[in-house]
């Protein structure tokens, strides 16, 4: 008897299809939920928490200061054109929200009780009673601005050149009659950094409007149909870019408390530990991404994608960032709009950098944010859990919104700025999937973050 033919099974090059069931490393996506989880709890826990005594409104002051320099360089403007903007102007509203978020702690230390009473005078109300009574009981230094902002002469002020102090004596000079400008609280430059700076920003902004309507237009004709991103993942290779992503957080922690230890034993200062905090974490990053685990091996040509026309690419991410700016900011604004009653958004490290901002610490926090930071974060988010989701989920619009959300809640600035920092995550998954490439994601992520600081530094440096 014949038997019938049989006909073999087809090969695949699918290693999903040769072997269905085997996916040691499925737990790792359930695990990266669990710290993620648990480090947005951490952040929530740290932004809500109530301040201890010796910090207590340290971000509200440091927010006023950098207020009464924008409002000093503003003076400089309308001195030199009659027709610029008003000094004093659009940030009422910020400082009444800073004057509230104070009041609990004004008597907690004479810094903030200082810091109150000087906003409050600033913006033409009654200042505290508590306040007063607790700064009369203080050095002169504090002392004096009680006296001030009632108008009484306290005579010689006591003064170390920082913007408080300045304010003080612009103050003084108006009760004494001498002529004073809110022009001497910022030095003479500052006039021109914020001029570049508003140009500057006033460019990207109508440009990003022009890049947006253009790339609506095209993708509306079916131009730019997407190239896709590490298409030859397989779910096993998926799951191992999940543990890798658990790798990245061990390391991130590892080299926060590394540079913690070094700030507690050895005495570094701030740049100490921001160079630490680079080093430690490129390190860390390197042995999370191109360690072999199961067979699976990264490289940076992996990592990077398509390399050709670099300069093109680098090109993209900058449009990108001119596209991004205009719905940062309008979502950003609406964020404080409908969560006005949560705390002052902050960021520990750069209150750090600027508020003690000698040459060298400007040129490390330019390090930390528009090198550091784009590269690592954009080699785990969008080259590591990014294709990882997608080949998950199977489909991409998912694996972006929760990679952004997931890249949102890391950073510590608090919820207010989770949506806008959300948003700059997805832009940079869709344009890394739209070229198969990271390196327009990496080169956006720079000069967002970029911007942000030589923005910093035309008010603050």
């Amino acid at each position: 008897m014949e038997l019938p033919p049989v006909t073999p099974p087809p090969i695949s090059d699918n290693l999903d299809e040769v072997h269905p069931g085997k996916r040691p490393f499925i737990g790792a996506w359930g695990l990266l939920a669990l710290i993620i989880i648990a480090f947005t709890a951490m952040q929530l826990s740290t932004y809500f928490m109530p301040q201890r005594e010796e910090s207590a409104g340290s971000v509200e002051i440091s927010t006023f200061e950098r207020s009464l320099k924008l409002e000093g360089a503003m003076a400089q403007l309308s001195e030199l054109s009659p027709s610029a903007p008003p000094a004093a102007s659009s940030q009422a509203d910020s400082i009444n929200k800073l004057i509230s978020d104070l009041e609990p702690v004004a008597t907690q230390r004479p810094e903030a009780a200082r810091a109150l009473v000087l906003m409050q005078h600033h913006q033409g109300v009654e200042p505290s009673a508590e306040a007063l009574a607790y700064l009369s009981k203080q050095e002169p230094e504090f002392a004096q601005a009680g006296l001030l902002v009632q108008g009484k002469d306290p005579g010689k002020l006591v003064s170390d050149g920082s913007t408080l102090d300045l304010y003080e004596e612009h103050v003084a000079k108006e009760i004494r009659g001498e002529e004073t400008s809110l022009a001497s609280l910022s030095d003479p430059g500052a006039i021109v950094k914020l001029v570049l700076a508003m140009l500057g920003g006033v460019t990207v902004l109508i440009g990003g409007g022009a890049v947006l309507l253009w790339y609506g237009i095209a993708k509306s004709q079916g131009q730019f149909p997407p190239v896709g991103y590490a298409r030859d993942e397989t779910v096993q290779g998926a799951d191992v870019r999940g543990l890798r992503m658990c790798f990245y957080f061990a390391s991130f922690f590892a080299a926060q408390i590394l540079a913690g230890i070094g700030v507690a034993a050895m005495g570094w200062g701030v740049v100490e530990a921001g160079m630490a905090t680079m080093v430690l974490g490129l390190i860390g990053v390197a042995l999370a991404v191109f360690t072999p685990i199961a067979g699976y091996q990264e490289s940076v040509a992996s990592i990077l994608g398509d390399r050709t026309k670099i300069g093109q690419k680098i090109g993209i991410g900058f449009l990108a960032y001119m596209a991004n700016l205009p719905l940062v900011l309008v979502i950003t604004l609406a964020s404080f709009a409908l969560l006005q009653n949560l705390p002052t958004p902050s960021h520990g490290a750069i209150e750090d950098f600027t508020n003690n901002g000698s040459p060298m610490m400007w040129f490390t926090l330019f390090l930390l944010a528009a090198v550091y930071a784009p590269i690592t974060e954009e080699i785990m988010f969008r080259g590591m859990m990014f294709p990882g989701l997608t080949r998950i989920l199977r489909n991409p619009t998912t694996a972006i919104v929760i990679t952004s959300v997931a890249f949102a809640v890391i950073h510590p600035q608090g919820p207010i700025l989770w949506p806008g920092l959300a948003l700059i995550g997805a832009t940079a998954a869709v344009i890394t999937r739209q070229t198969g490439s990271l390196i327009p994601a990496i080169a956006m992520h720079a000069f967002h973050n970029g911007s942000l600081v030589l923005l910093n530094y035309a008010i603050n440096g």
